[in-house]
């Protein structure tokens, strides 16, 4: 091969390298990554909806990777700050959360209904799956804070899965989205078997909470909902649907407190049970 030939290749070999290296630090990398692909589409999906400020040109928007240090949520996979806005991921880069650090108060409020409202209009173009609305979420601060915070339940053939919560957080002042959270352990799911009559698992409930206690009432409606044995480890989840009963009485001290039972429509067997005060409450509509 003559050195004009073997220049001529070398050229073209560290052209086509040139470019690879360019698609790579592209596509994996830079802003064609996956990650800050999936936060550029979710943010202007809220640009789209309203759902945010979107008075700043979108090709004004910076995307950068920052290290969450600390973080309790083991299935945040990735975090991108896009301005002041805050994306967090999953390792299948769906997106799981999302945070305003800016959140802007004025002098008047908006309903708890107009906020709903928005509420619901929202999530229809962010999460377009049955939801069950649950009410409001009832922090000690709630008052204070500038946004209502809204909570639902993911459904699974038509019934509530318990465990699987989305918040949408709306300002208060302006009707816009400042939080969404939407993050829950993939499961699988028993099949819906009823063998065992709503009569028979309150009557259930009523003896196992007398056991220990005394002057024990159900309180509140009995539904059905998903839920899965707090028992068994993270590897094993499996939810089963279940009758979740709400009692009310009194302990050996005579102090007044609630357990809510999650009985087995398939067993009768109680996979949970929480004591009132265990978890965040909230507020029925």
């Amino acid at each position: 091969m003559s050195s004009k030939k073997a220049k001529m290749v070398s050229i073209i070999i560290v052209a086509i390298l040139s470019i690879t290296a360019i698609f790579v630090m592209h596509k994996f990398i830079g802003n064609g990554s996956k990650d800050i692909e999936a936060a550029k589409s979710f943010i202007e999906n809220l640009y789209v909806i309203n759902a945010i400020d979107n008075k700043e040109d979108l090709k004004n928007i910076k995307y950068k990777r920052v290290k969450t240090v600390g973080n309790k949520n083991k299935l945040i996979y990735k975090t991108i700050m896009a301005n002041s806005f805050g994306i967090d991921l999953d390792k299948n880069y769906n997106v799981i959360g999302f945070a305003n650090k800016d959140i802007k108060k004025y002098d008047n409020e908006i309903s708890y209904y107009e906020a709903k409202e928005k509420s619901d209009e929202y999530l229809k173009k962010i999460y377009n799956k049955e939801l069950d609305f649950r009410g409001l979420k009832n922090d000690k601060a709630s008052d204070s804070l500038p946004y209502y915070s809204f909570v639902y339940l993911k459904c699974k053939d038509g019934y509530p899965i318990y465990s699987d919560k989305i918040i949408v957080c709306i300002n208060k002042y302006n009707g816009l989205l400042e939080n969404y959270t939407n993050s829950s352990i993939q499961r699988k799911f028993k099949d819906s078997i009823i063998n065992i009559s709503q009569e028979d698992a309150e009557k259930e409930a009523i003896t196992l909470f007398n056991e220990l206690n005394y002057s024990g009432e159900i309180v509140n409606s009995t539904e059905l909902v998903y839920s899965e044995h707090k028992t068994k480890s993270e590897k094993d989840l499996k939810s089963e649907l279940c009758y979740l009963i709400t009692v009310k009485g009194k302990d050996q001290n005579a102090a007044e407190f609630t357990n809510k039972f999650f009985i087995s429509t398939q067993s009768k067997e109680v996979i949970r049970e929480i004591k009132y005060g265990t978890e965040n409450s909230v507020i029925t509509d």
